[in-house]
């Protein structure tokens, strides 16, 4: 289909369609007689002053200046000029510029265009005095620096922003994950999925908030960890340690409160990283107590401080040998325990489940009789366990020898609490 043209005959954009080369000089050319200098503009505005008998007159040849007395009126936002206030005038543009930008940001998009008429309604409105030549000349300056904007081929021609940083399917899946995230409170999402909104124009912002549910799943209570994340971002960037409480879910009478491990005692750790694991925030860091990395769930952090001493060398060069990706494959639920590499043996429709959990790169083969085998470096623990109970009878544990004996213990403990001593 031949590509529609303008009176130029330059490219241009349908309403509603498909893209097509861009003109240098999309829009219409300013009207005769306004190639005029805008220094020579303000230069004889400025000059103008108020004469005693309340006529307008030249202050410097003392001139009466013929027309209406066009005092500027009192925007907001908008900066009246006094006698050759030159910077005053500029001041004006910029505003007005930064303004009808973000008109085109939030009150347009492809089936939502404004004329000039409409952007210079919005403009007053927003304060700022406007004329349909200057808006047509702002236009240009926002296109020059670097702002995508359309025009309709309709009789009044319409403009909007194409481009933006975000598309909608890209807000939807930032939205999405925060409405489902257990890390983060209900009013905390709601909060969040507000400012995703203003990353858009208001027409996709209500088709996002329409779409996007915060889920009745169970969400966070508190806010604190929330908050906590700021010192454990903080303590990386300082290379400091920190020192917090952990704590568990107790039920003390009827009312279920989070109560601090260890009678109280103050956790004192080298941060190294965060990580998001199966919905949930983990602060990765070294306890000198142990000697070793551990996990600690940020939701379960109470009481954060940042402190003066900086990290543990020794815990920052174990880390810094560490993949964490690897890490986060071989262990369940952030729960470590003995490593080990352990083959598995399923059925060939649990291909998927095995590639979802361990990557792409685990080691596979097909057997003789229709099974695959897997070899794969795990974390034995009894969430390892219950990942594999989950699947039944269609997965078993091959090797070694050892595992299989604690998985049948594991499993010999769980029947025990139903049917008795086995």
């Amino acid at each position: 289909m031949p590509q529609a043209q303008d009176k130029t005959g330059k490219y241009v954009r349908r309403a509603g369609g498909d893209k097509i080369e861009k003109s240098e000089n999309r829009f219409p050319k300013a009207a005769k007689g306004d190639g005029q200098s805008r220094a020579r503009r303000v230069g004889k505005e400025g000059r103008e002053r108020k004469s005693k008998t309340g006529k307008r007159e030249d202050s410097k040849t003392g001139k009466i200046l013929g027309g209406r007395d066009h005092s500027p009126i009192q925007y907001r936002g908008y900066e009246p000029a006094r006698g050759g206030d030159h910077m005053a005038n500029t001041r004006n543009n910029k505003r007005k510029i930064l303004a009808l930008k973000e008109i085109l940001e939030r009150e347009t998009n492809e089936s939502h265009s404004l004329t000039i008429a409409d952007l210079v309604e919005k403009l007053e409105a927003a304060g700022f005095p406007a004329e349909k030549k200057s808006v047509t000349r702002d236009l240009h300056e926002l296109e020059d620096a670097g702002m995508d904007i359309e025009r309709t081929r309709d009789r009044a021609p319409g403009y909007y922003l194409a481009d933006r940083t975000f598309e909608l399917p890209e807000l939807k899946m930032l939205a999405d994950a925060v409405a489902a995230s257990r890390f983060i409170t209900e009013k905390k999402s709601r909060t969040l999925l507000s400012k995703i909104g203003t990353l858009t124009n208001r027409y996709d912002a209500l088709q996002l908030h329409r779409q996007v549910t915060v889920s009745d799943r169970v969400k966070a209570e508190r806010e604190a960890g929330f908050y906590g994340i700021d010192t454990i971002f903080s303590c990386i960037d300082h290379n400091h340690q920190m020192s917090f409480h952990y704590s568990d879910w107790k039920l003390m009478g009827n009312r279920k409160e989070l109560v601090a491990r260890h009678g109280g005692a103050l956790y004192r750790v080298s941060p190294c990283e965060l990580l998001w694991d199966s919905e949930r925030y983990y602060l990765i860091a070294y306890a000198e107590r142990e000697a070793a990395i551990r996990f600690y769930r940020v939701d379960k952090i109470t009481d954060a401080l940042e402190l003066d001493q900086p990290r543990d060398r020794q815990g920052m060069a174990a880390w810094n040998q560490m993949d964490p990706s690897t890490y986060t494959k071989r262990t369940f639920s952030m729960f470590a325990g003995q490593e080990e590499w352990v083959t598995l043996r399923a059925n060939a429709r649990l291909t998927g489940v095995l590639i979802d959990r361990f990557g792409t790169d685990l080691a596979m083969r097909q057997l003789e009789d229709g099974r695959v085998q897997a070899r794969a470096l795990v974390e034995v623990s009894p969430q390892f366990f219950g990942w594999l109970t989950g699947l039944g009878p269609e997965i078993e544990i091959a090797g070694p020898e050892e595992v299989r004996e604690e998985y049948r213990s594991y499993m010999e403990e769980i029947l025990d609490q139903y049917l008795g001593k086995v």
